[in-house]
Order: structure tokens, then sequence, then C-alpha cells
């Protein structure tokens, strides 16, 4: 979506929704993990003081995850909060300006015209829940069998996972030997 600057204090709000495979449209690497299961919602409120327009609002869907845990697939709410400043460099381009300083609340763009496609995507991009358990009780796979503590129990769930690691073997070995 595309504003004239001019136009920013006019607005003031927006609502908008964008296509669930919307973010993996516009990123080019092969199997990204963007699964969207809704459409993104974005609410915004803008104001403009002399260059510098203020976004505040939140973006909001559904994602299909995996559990780093248990291997399932979950359903998660996605929501995140905006609070943004997009500074107007003065010139004949209209583009977003890599951010140059270390402020990751702070675009930069030049022209007439601000897009706000490239800044929902970089908000979407860094907020995404990319290691979330599917509950905070998730019990994981079975270590040995690698059946789903959540939904079956196994002979080796309270056993603990035997790791052979021949330098630690070799250490505790020595130190011991010599007490």
């Amino acid at each position: 979506m595309k504003i004239l600057v001019e136009q920013v204090n006019k607005l003031k709000e927006l609502d908008y929704s964008l296509q669930k495979d919307w973010v993996k449209s516009k990123i080019e690497l092969p199997n990204t993990e963007y699964n969207f299961t809704e459409n993104i919602n974005i609410t915004l409120t803008l104001s403009k003081i002399n260059n510098i327009i203020e976004l505040k609002g939140t973006i909001t869907s559904v994602v299909n995850l995996i559990c780093p845990s248990c291997l399932e697939n979950f359903d998660n709410e996605f929501k995140h909060t905006l609070d943004l400043k997009v500074i107007r460099i003065p010139e004949k381009d209209n583009k977003i300006i890599d951010n140059e300083e270390e402020n990751p609340d702070i675009y930069y763009f030049n022209g007439n015209t601000l897009d706000l496609e490239p800044i929902i995507l970089s908000e979407i991009i860094v907020n995404y829940p990319y290691d979330m358990l599917c509950t905070e009780s998730c019990k994981g796979l079975c270590h040995i069998c690698g059946i789903n503590l959540n939904k079956n129990s196994c002979e080796h769930q309270n056993s603990k996972p035997k790791i052979k690691n021949s330098i630690w073997d070799q250490l505790m070995t020595s130190t011991t030997k010599g007490v």
C-alpha cells in the first residue's frame, strides 16, 4: 500500500488486509516457513510532524507452525504491535532506504510516496514465531523410540538419554584416577 506523504494527516487511520500467501510471494527463498492460515490484517494510526511519520498499530493473523519439540503442526495467533517512525529524506526516487542507524523502530524513505509494504514485510519477518512450542507443557518425542509423548507413553519415558562423549569420558576417567 502506498500513501502520498501530503495525505498522511488526512488519512489518520488505515485498516486493510493482505492475502495469507502475501509474505511467501514477496520472499525469493524457496521453502520459506511463513505459513499464514488467515489473511494478514493491518490496522494503523498515522501522524506526521515535519518529515517524520509515526506508525502505530497492529499486524494480526493466524500462523501454522511446527513444534520443535514434538514435530506436530499447530495454529497460533500472530499479533505484532507496531510503534515505528518513518523519516522522509527528500529526494526524487521513491524507495525505502536501509536503516543506517541501529534502531529497528526507525525506517527511512525518500520521495513523495511512502510504500508500507517493505515496512510491513520487514516487521513480519523479524517477529515471526519460528521456534514456538505447541503448548508450554509439550513433552516432545521419546529419545529412544521417537513416539510423541503428548499422545502416547512408552517404556523409555522415564529413562535418561545415554549420550556417549568419548572426550568427556576420558576426562572423567583421568580426573577420577588422580583422586
